[in-house]
């Protein structure tokens, strides 16, 4: 049995020595084939060979080398990182970041302005890592050179003030600065000022402002926009009219026709509680006792405490213009009359006694020339109607200052009427019909009495 048995197993390792290999090999070979591509089949869904996108910021050397050859980058916003192509199958590719390269640009080499490419230095840090490409190979950048100017600078005032004040200094610390930038910006600087808004300002303010530069087209340097911060200070004054004051009468028959001053008004500054309480200055008295011509002085203003005067004179030039006077005389006749009276008075008859009456008026010589006739309008009012002869004064309508010499009085007389007799209109003003005078007592305009100076 055992020998048997020994048997079997040669035949059987004979069998798979000479025969198996050489039976369905096609079998065999497709089996294989299958295989591969199965293999295959999984990597390409479960580990696909792909292409990965890494960002590597850039290491910049030498950048201070720019500032010490007195230079600037003007293009601040080139490029600062590159792009990093790498491919592989997707379970190591997954794994790589920016760590694994390194990118670096030299700004040693910038020595001058202008336009100049700086090569990037790019290398991969790990061996295993199959890189496709990186982009960009290089920054563009645009250099110019460094400048520093001194600046005067200025104020200006914008906006309306309060009503009768205005901006009378100004000043800003430090009023010349050192400015520092980009050439072609340094050079084009036309003016430098601080804007303040005194919109509405009634007192001097004190504060901080941010400087503003202007080429000179008008247009503003934003890039220098709020790098000077300036102490600013504003003066404000208020203009208040100079009134003249006079003590003293003028000599009889002469009369104040004006008043003249210089200056007319004057700047004032103080505290704005102070201000704010003053609408004039006036002069000291000018003493006019007795004057028969213009008096003309130079006085001193009556200044209040704690207000001074701004670049203005303590005194005050005055004129007070002196003019005689001069008489007119006008004849009035009863016709111009005008009578006045209330209630009904169709009871009783009313008539002027008086024919003529004579009005002389006193004034300016240009006044009293054109006053006319026809407008003095001549008038009595009658306040209580009783029977008999009553005396009533004349009221007369006179120009400005035009004054009359002396009260003028009429005489009427009123009596009853009869029933036969027909009545008058009434009312409250009635003109008294012309009398059966002769027509010599009524004196017209024109044949007004000629204009005398000095007293009558």
């Amino acid at each position: 049995m055992e020998g048997k048995t020994k048997i079997s197993l040669y035949k059987l390792k004979s069998f798979f020595r000479k025969d198996f290999f050489k039976r369905d090999i096609v079998v065999k070979v497709i089996s294989i084939l299958f295989a591969v591509i199965f293999w295959l089949y999984v990597l390409s869904n479960v580990n696909p060979y792909d292409v990965a996108y890494i960002s590597v910021p850039i290491r910049f050397l030498n950048e201070a080398a720019i500032a010490e050859n007195s230079l600037e980058i003007i293009n601040k916003n080139y490029q600062k990182e590159i792009t990093v192509a790498v491919e592989g199958r997707a379970d190591i590719i997954n794994t790589i970041d920016s760590s694994y390269f390194e990118a670096t640009a030299d700004f040693a080499g910038i020595t001058e302005s202008g336009r100049t490419e700086i090569k990037i230095d790019f290398k991969s840090l790990k061996d295993n890592v199959n890189v496709k490409n990186y982009n960009p190979v290089a920054i563009n950048l645009e250099i110019d050179s460094i400048e520093e100017r001194m600046v005067s600078i200025g104020v200006r005032a914008e906006g309306s003030m309060k009503e009768k004040y205005t901006v009378v200094g100004s000043s800003v610390t430090p009023d010349i600065i050192s400015v520092r930038g980009l050439q072609s910006m340094i050079r084009s600087i036309d003016q430098a000022y601080v804007s303040v808004d005194v919109t509405g300002l009634d007192k001097d303010i004190t504060l901080k402002k941010d400087c503003k530069f202007f080429n000179s087209a008008g247009e503003e340097i934003v890039s220098l926009s709020g790098k000077y911060i300036m102490d600013v200070s504003i003066t404000v004054a208020k203009e208040v009219p100079v009134v003249p004051v006079v003590q003293g009468r003028i000599s009889s028959g002469f009369v104040e026709k004006e008043r003249l001053i210089y200056p007319q008004t004057i700047l004032i500054t103080g505290a704005a509680d102070v201000l704010s309480g003053i609408a004039e200055i006036r002069t000291y008295p000018v003493n006019v006792d007795g004057a028969t011509g213009n008096v003309e002085q130079r006085v001193g203003l009556n200044i209040p405490e704690g207000v001074t005067l701004y670049n203005s004179s303590a005194e005050a030039g005055v004129s007070v213009i002196v003019d005689q006077l001069a008489t007119r005389e006008f004849i009035l006749s009863s016709s111009e009359i005008t009578l006045e009276y209330p209630g009904d008075v169709t009871q009783y008859k009313i008539e002027i006694i008086t024919q003529t009456v004579s009005l002389v008026i006193r004034g300016m010589r240009e006044e009293i020339e054109s006053v006319e006739q026809s407008k003095l309008t001549p008038t009595a009012y009658v306040n209580y109607i009783t029977e008999g002869k009553h005396r009533l004064p004349l009221d007369i309508s006179l120009p400005g200052d035009v004054k009359m010499t002396e009260d003028v009085f009429i005489e009427i007389i009123i009596s009853k009427t009869d029933e036969s007799t027909p009545t008058r209109q009434t009312g409250t003003s009635q003109t008294t019909p012309t009398p059966s005078a002769a027509p010599s007592a009524t004196t017209e305009p024109a044949t007004a009495s000629p204009v005398h100076t000095g007293e009558t």
